[in-house]
């Protein structure tokens, strides 16, 4: 019974707002990619650590942070992961 209401006002409450939000999350593809890549996870198959890609991620928050801290804009902010992304598979692929 009580799943039944849960999922009626759930209903309702999508209903009434009239809004999607399709968008939520956009863009963090680009942060994910460089902290597995960062991490040491390849981008040419193989394998790699879950504490590798944790540890970039830790690496990509705090890079993500310092620049938030020095009021860098998101639009910077994504080049700045782009660019760390582009050099760690080259420095892997000399590697």
């Amino acid at each position: 019974m009580l799943s039944k209401n849960s999922t009626r006002r759930g209903y309702c409450s999508c209903d009434s707002s009239e809004k999607e939000l399709c968008s939520a999350g956009g863009g963090y593809e680009t942060f994910g990619i460089a902290a597995c890549v960062i991490g040491g996870e390849s981008m040419f198959g193989g394998k790699g650590k879950i504490t590798g890609a944790v540890l970039g991620g830790i690496i990509i928050g705090m890079i993500t942070n310092g620049l938030t801290i020095m009021r860098v804009s998101s639009f910077w902010q994504k080049i700045v992961m782009g660019a760390l992304t582009i050099a760690s598979v080259a420095l892997e692929k000399l590697v």
